[in-house]
């Protein structure tokens, strides 16, 4: 979560206090902007050099969500995690996970023909008439895959110059209207 605090003159921050709804119309606008804007960056990750996407479920699953003062950028997607910060897959169920290599989709419990084939140089396999289906692993460590944080990384000198932009905007609007040259 992004936070900005204002620190300075009390005059001024009494005056953007005056300016009530409109500031906070303006400073909500904005947040709406700077949310949209990562969440533009984050799907262009995931579009492409990130991420080997097949279904495109994660990256259509990427979503601004208003909260009390300001605005998420996230997935609902459950393998989302995995991808940004990496970490190890374990069986909820079973002995191993069950990895797709060959023309079957899904559980392999879905198939019937499948055996058993069992390699001491490469691990356990399923297998059908036209040749081997599944992988079995004990587990798979993921490596990171971040798209959110390099998003962030990438889009936060923008976001926060354009914060800054309009802050002045309403200290310049709270004060009478602009600066005086010195």
């Amino acid at each position: 979560m992004m936070k900005v605090r204002l620190v300075g003159d009390e005059q001024v921050i009494h005056a953007l206090r005056t300016l009530g709804k409109d500031a906070l119309a303006e400073i909500d606008a904005e947040a709406g902007r700077a949310a949209n804007d990562l969440l533009g960056a984050i799907k262009m990750k995931l579009n492409g050099p990130v991420l080997n996407v097949r279904t495109k479920a994660l990256r259509d699953s990427m979503k601004v969500i208003r909260t009390g003062a300001g605005r998420e950028v996230g997935t609902n997607v459950v393998y989302g995690p995995i991808h940004e910060y990496g970490g190890v897959i374990k069986p909820k169920k079973a002995k191993n996970l069950a990895i797709p290599v060959g023309d079957l989709e899904g559980s392999p419990t879905k198939h019937s023909g499948l055996y058993l084939v069992v390699s001491r140089a490469s691990g356990l396999f399923l297998a059908n008439i036209a040749g081997i289906q599944y992988v079995l692993k004990k587990s798979v460590h993921m490596p990171k895959r971040p798209f959110m944080a390099p998003s962030l990384e990438e889009r936060e000198p923008i976001i926060m110059r354009r914060a800054q932009e309009m802050l002045q905007r309403l200290i310049d609007k709270a004060s009478g209207g602009g600066r005086k040259a010195s």
